[in-house]
């Protein structure tokens, strides 16, 4: 029996600094399905709870957002209506509201009066959400973090390699 060795884009690289930064429960509310689920996977990794709900569905309902501790919502969603809310829910809950925007967005177009916490530009990746969730925290980021998450991403293969050959069980 062939052992195979995990994928290198399964590895941890990145690692939130405290436990109080993980199993947040997150809403994404976005325009395209598929870029959600991709958002929802890279949440998932910081061991989040993450609903997705359709842009749609979200214009009709308006659901209440005081479960939730991260919203990350596309900015073309966002009105003055939205905006009064988010500014009275974060007085009495600590909401935090992402803009989600496409890469070719121009600024000022969306009505955001202050509202988000951080914003997140499409395309994303792992180093984007890990960067913003340091930062709707407070968290600072050291370049030596930085490096070594790059660094991780590097000696991880060698050591994989390395735990698989020693660790190999026999064939039965």
């Amino acid at each position: 029996i062939p052992v195979e060795e995990p994928d290198k884009q399964d590895a941890r690289k990145y690692r939130l600094n405290s436990r109080d930064y993980i199993q947040k429960e997150v809403l994404i509310v976005n325009r395209s399905y598929n870029a959600s689920l991709a958002l929802k996977k890279m949440f998932a990794y910081f061991r989040h709870h993450v609903k997705i709900m359709d842009a749609n569905r979200f214009e009709r309902k308006r659901p209440s957002l005081e479960k939730f501790d991260i919203v990350v919502i596309d900015e073309t969603l966002i009105n003055s209506m939205f905006v009064d809310y988010v500014a009275d829910l974060k007085q009495q809950h600590n909401i935090k509201v992402v803009g989600l925007r496409n890469l070719f967005s121009e600024d000022g177009l969306s009505v955001d009066g202050g509202v988000f916490d951080a914003r997140l530009t499409k395309p994303l990746n792992m180093k984007r959400v890990y960067t913003m969730i340091n930062g709707i925290y407070g968290i600072e980021e050291t370049e030596e973090e930085v490096g070594k998450a790059d660094q991780i991403g590097e000696s991880h293969e060698t050591s994989q390699r390395h735990f698989w050959t020693r660790y190999r069980k026999p064939p039965i």
